[in-house]
Formats: C-alpha cells, structure tokens, sequence
C-alpha cells in the first residue's frame, strides 16, 4: 500500500492495493480524510487503539522517515501493518507540505508467528505449558528464591486401561483447567502423562503454599464428583522451596522427590521437601 497526504491529512494520491484494502475507488479515496476512508468516525477512533493520525503527527514533528507498527479496520476486518512514513518537504522553504506512506500487511505474518510461538510452548492436550517450556521458565528465574508445586493423578494409569484415553483425556484437562483456575500465575505445565507442575514467583512458607494446594484439590476433587467414574481420583501434590542458585533440573527433581513422599502416602496427601508429609 502507498499513499501521499498533504499536510492535512487529505490523501491526495493512493496505490490500487491502498483501494483494495479499503473496498474503495480510487476517485472515492483521492480528495478525503484517513476517518471517511477507513470508514471510522472520529469519535470512535479517538477511543480506539488505531495510533494512524497520530503517527503521522509524529513524523511531520521528526522530519524524519519513522517505522510503526499499526491497525486499522480494513475491508477484510482488523489488519496490522508495518509501516513506513516520511515527511516531504518544499524544495524552497523546506517546510513539510505531506507525507508518504508505505506499507505492507503482516496480519497472516504475525498470526503463523504467534501459532508457532504457542505451539513451542504448549502442549497439545490441555495447553498448558510444556515441559522444555517450562525448564526455561525456571532457568530464567534461578536468581531469586520461588516456589514450586508438583502435581500427579493417583491411579491414573489404572483409570485409563479401565475406561479408556478419551476420558483419561478429559480427567487431564479438568486438572489442567482447576490449576489455571487455582493458580493466578502464567507458569502452570503438563510435565508429561499425568505430571504437573505450577511456578510460583513468591517464596511461600509451607503453611501458605500447602493452603493454596488444598485450596485446589478440593475444588478438583468437587469437579471430579460429578462423574461417577472420576469421583475417587485424587492428586498428590509436591512442594520445593527454590533458592536463589538451584538449577531447573535440581528444582524439578526435589519436586519429584516430595511428591514421591506424597504418594507413598497417596489419597491426595501433599508434602514439603525437606518436611514431614501432609496428608
């Protein structure tokens, strides 16, 4: 897309993929304001996020070509664009009589870039994050002290031969959906099967972290009541007191350890390392 706008802010000449975008005739386009050619008024605009006027404020006070990212409301809908404008000057005075603009629609761009972000980072069943996901999550916070939850079904592998994966499946992205719920934190993983894991920013004393744990196992625990079939599962839990300095694979491996504690205990017991189990 290319444009030219006198200083202002009519378009005085425009591009057939400017028209495109628009839905417009070039003779429709040419002569009018940014507000009448995207088909927003005023008002609505100055309550939007669209930053296009204002970029162009900018550019004019720059005198110089500045780069945005931008959205506007196209015919095909809610576009992003990145977008080069550059102040034209008069060839005497060198005062800014317009602006050109140049841009290129990155909508599908940013779109495939974010599905394939997510998909680096979750797993497929419950999206949650995944395991390799979240090991960076806990290597970029090695230098504070945090807590770490870990999380396991209790006969979950006996459940899935008994009723099968589909519902096997589903018990998993209940647990998944109650430990977002649960959990006010962007840090909850699937470690794989039926291990969980949530990262808490806050060094919690065992008293506070084991009140969020039960907090959510009975409310899980109310969820799975209401089928028959999934009423008696229940979840261990681990709890590990990172400190500043433990490497991921320390941290994952104590937690490991605790919920090994738990489960020798099982009936959804939770347990500290370094502590007696809680059950």
């Amino acid at each position: 897309m290319v444009w030219y706008k006198d200083i202002k802010g009519i378009h005085l000449h425009v591009n057939d993929a400017f028209c495109t975008a628009v839905s417009k005739r070039k003779k429709d386009v040419e002569g009018k304001d940014h507000y009448y050619i995207w088909g927003i008024p005023r008002e609505v605009y100055e309550a939007s996020d669209y930053v296009c006027v204002e970029t162009e404020e900018d550019v004019i006070n720059a005198r110089k070509t500045c780069l945005y990212d931008e959205e506007v409301m196209s015919a095909q809908g809610l576009r992003k664009l990145k977008t080069y404008k550059t102040p034209i000057f008069d060839e005497d005075s060198q005062d800014i009589i317009g602006t050109v603009g140049i841009a290129r629609d990155v909508t599908q761009e940013k779109e495939y870039r974010s599905t394939i972000q997510r998909l680096t980072r979750e797993d497929q069943l419950t999206s949650l994050l995944n395991r390799e996901y979240f090991y960076d999550v806990l290597k970029q916070n090695d230098r504070q002290a945090y807590t770490l939850l870990s999380f396991d079904v209790e006969g979950f592998h006996g459940f899935n031969e008994r009723y099968g994966h589909p519902l096997g499946d589903a018990v998993l992205q209940i647990v998944a959906e109650e430990l977002r719920l649960a959990f006010t934190t962007n840090h909850v993983a699937r470690l794989g099967g039926d291990e969980f894991a949530v990262f808490l920013p806050d060094a919690l004393s065992d008293e506070a972290a084991e009140a969020s744990v039960r907090a959510f196992q009975e409310q899980l625990a109310f969820m799975l009541s209401m089928d028959d079939r999934m009423k008696h599962l229940r979840v261990n839990a681990g709890i590990v007191h990172a400190v500043p300095g433990m490497t991921p694979e320390r941290v994952i491996r104590d937690g490991g350890r605790a919920l090994d504690r738990a489960k020798e205990v099982g009936g959804g017991a939770c347990c500290s390392s370094g502590e007696s189990v809680m059950a």
